[in-house]
């Protein structure tokens, strides 16, 4: 009778500390999940914000690409002027040489 007291108080002991174990781990998982759900909430936000990022981006490009556009008829253009007296004068001489 003694043995099986002695055994009964080592397995209380014994549930009391597994029970204990679970507790602990039972709080783990809920600091875990918390942890989790808050990474989820950053990484929507990170997402987000790439997405926003983006459009600035490809908005900036295009108006990047217009301003090339631009600058490259003002170049045809300035070209054209400058090449336009030339282009006379050679007509010019071309005339005179042939007269």
């Amino acid at each position: 009778m003694k043995d099986q007291q002695t055994l009964l108080v080592h397995k209380e002991s014994d549930l009391l500390s597994v029970e204990e174990h679970v507790r602990l781990l039972e709080e783990q998982v809920s600091s875990l999940k918390r942890i989790n759900e808050a990474d989820r909430d950053e990484l929507s936000k990170l997402h987000a914000t790439i997405a926003e990022l983006d459009r600035e981006k490809d908005e900036l490009q295009i108006a990047v690409d217009e301003k090339t556009e631009q600058e490259a008829s003002r170049g045809d253009a300035v070209a054209a002027r400058v090449s336009l007296p030339f282009l006379l004068g050679l007509l010019e001489r071309d005339l005179h040489l042939g007269q």
